[in-house]
């Protein structure tokens, strides 16, 4: 009996993976590298030593009935050197059977400025940041937002100077229980460093040049 709906499964999932939009992704999952260049959105100067998180997803062809979620597979994590510029290597992997590749998220962070995802940072409202990481860094591209013309220099992301301790607060909040501190250490010491600040600075506020 075990051996049968062993037997019945693998079929199902050979017919689903033999579907040529499951094909991709399947059994193999590769991402390419990534590269980009974080700077402050009012000077313009590079941002040295801001973590850049890229998460690696997968996620399964059959699930239950409530459906099915996404899955973390792989974390990796770069700082930005002193020219603001980061770089992650690509990534292959194998994956299970019942699972295909999914896309990467990622989450940049620097103390005392806004944050990715929790902050809408330039050019996130206008581009996706996978499109923007596996670009040429530097490159400039022209695209159409709500009959706009934008113009986009791929790879780059500005964060913008917090100036409030409520600013701050939201800026560091990440759900990052979930995963060992042995995944995202960076990142962790970070927000660590930052909760701690902040409970010690209470009101604080940037004082206007």
């Amino acid at each position: 009996m075990k051996k049968a709906f062993t037997v019945c499964a693998l079929a199902v999932i050979l017919t689903f993976a033999y579907n040529s939009e499951l094909l991709a992704g399947w059994l193999i999952y590769h991402k390419p590298e990534f590269r980009g260049k974080i700077i402050d959105a009012d000077t313009k100067a590079p941002i040295a030593g801001a973590v850049v998180v890229a998460i690696y997803n997968s996620y399964p062809i059959i699930s239950g009935p409530g459906g099915g979620s996404a899955k973390i597979i792989k974390i990796k994590e770069a700082l930005t050197d002193e020219s603001g510029v980061f770089h992650i290597g690509s990534y292959t992997t194998l994956i299970q059977p019942n699972s295909v590749e999914d896309t990467v998220t990622f989450i940049i962070f620097k103390p005392g400025y806004s944050s990715y995802p929790n902050f809408s940072t330039y050019p996130f409202m206008y581009i996706d940041i996978y499109s923007l990481f596996t670009s040429e860094l530097g490159t400039k591209r022209k695209i159409i937002k709500n009959s706009e013309e934008i113009l986009i220099t791929n790879g780059v992301v500005e964060l913008k100077r917090l100036k409030t301790w409520d600013e701050r607060r939201e800026a560091q909040r990440f759900l990052i229980a979930n995963q060992p501190v042995k995944h995202w250490p960076i990142l962790h010491k970070m927000v660590e460093e930052e909760h701690e600040w902040i409970k010690n600075n209470r009101g604080w506020k940037l004082e206007q040049p």
